[in-house]
């Protein structure tokens, strides 16, 4: 394993939920636009050419939400050999929010 710097988090992705049947039994395939997952890993934060410094608000063990398409860059496919299955690193600004333990609102 490796230890992320400035703002990227390593995530662990949950299973992605891109199959369902159809009222005849067929099935229906379809890629999720949000994934979740549990931040495995992240840098100190990042330093702007302005001279501010923001450290990063993500913890070791969050579950997160973030557009899937943020993995579908060249900078994503570049990377993912170096990453284990399911993992993704990510930057923390493209975590769309952090799922707070037991919300009825997000389904596990």
């Amino acid at each position: 394993m490796f230890r992320p710097k400035g703002d990227w988090a390593l995530i662990q992705m949950e299973p992605a939920i891109g199959e369902s049947k159809s009222a005849g039994g067929i099935v229906l395939t379809h890629p999720e636009l949000i994934r979740k997952g549990i931040v495995i890993s992240v840098g100190p934060g990042r330093h702007y050419v302005d001279g501010v410094y923001k450290p990063t608000e993500l913890k070791m063990g969050d579950r997160v939400a973030f557009l899937a398409a943020t993995m579908d860059t060249q900078q994503g496919h570049q990377i993912a050999h170096l990453l284990e299955k399911d993992q993704a690193l990510i930057r923390e600004t493209d975590v769309l929010f952090v799922i707070d333990e037991g919300d009825p609102r997000i389904e596990k």
